[in-house]
């Protein structure tokens, strides 16, 4: 039988204190704006190591909001780590599914955000994944009212070193030695830098970066 209990007793022996308290500490959900929208219920039967969730009617879902793409010398371990933890989480468990996208995109993907069901005021488990330090935010997968609470569980556990956040292949770069990036075309990285413009050529847009 899966229980919240649980879930809190799992991350705290794990060391995710912070996200215990975050999970305890939420407000109702009737007054979080990312929890409405028509919530189907949904069973996982799977998750895969980029943490999209199989669910039993066949969907799959990639969590909202979430960067779940790793650099070629991440730790390994790290990203089973992710993988189990979400599995853990979900498989077994009662799962809500606002879906924000109609139909699957070309990798047969459905957009949406996760939620435990028997834990009405708990944050999606993308924020979960987030504050626990297994991933980094997408903010182009997900809508405005709720990246905000995103990027504050992405600050939280980058401030306190968790996960991912301790791997260099993570580290945040800084412009002032470009040679650190420069090599890491198709990956997604962070820069610490000031843009100083943009613009688009032939299909890309650049940041012109600043001294």
């Amino acid at each position: 039988m899966f229980s919240t209990m649980r879930l809190n007793e799992k991350l705290l022996t794990r060391g995710a204190l912070a996200l215990a308290l975050a999970l305890l500490a939420c407000a109702d959900a009737r007054a979080d704006p990312c929890r409405q929208g028509g919530a189907q219920s949904v069973q996982a039967v799977s998750v895969n190591a980029r943490l999209e969730v199989m669910l039993a009617d066949g969907r799959l879902v990639r969590l909202a909001g979430l960067e779940a793409t790793y650099p070629a010398g991440a730790d390994p371990a790290r990203i089973e780590a992710a993988r189990a933890d979400l599995s853990d989480w979900t498989l077994g468990a009662p799962l809500e599914l606002i879906g924000l996208q109609a139909g699957a995109d070309r990798w047969g993907r459905s957009r949406g955000r996760l939620f435990l069901a028997d834990a009405a005021g708990l944050p999606s488990l993308a924020q979960a994944l987030v504050e626990a330090g297994h991933s980094r935010v997408d903010p182009a997968g997900e809508t405005r009212p709720c990246i905000a609470a995103l990027y504050g569980a992405e600050a939280r556990a980058r401030a306190a070193r968790r996960g991912i956040w301790i791997d260099p292949a993570f580290a945040v770069l800084e412009a002032a030695a470009p040679e650190t990036f420069g090599a890491r075309v198709g990956e997604v990285v962070l820069v610490q830098a000031v843009v100083a413009s943009f613009g688009a050529s032939r299909g890309r847009t650049y940041l012109n970066i600043g001294a």
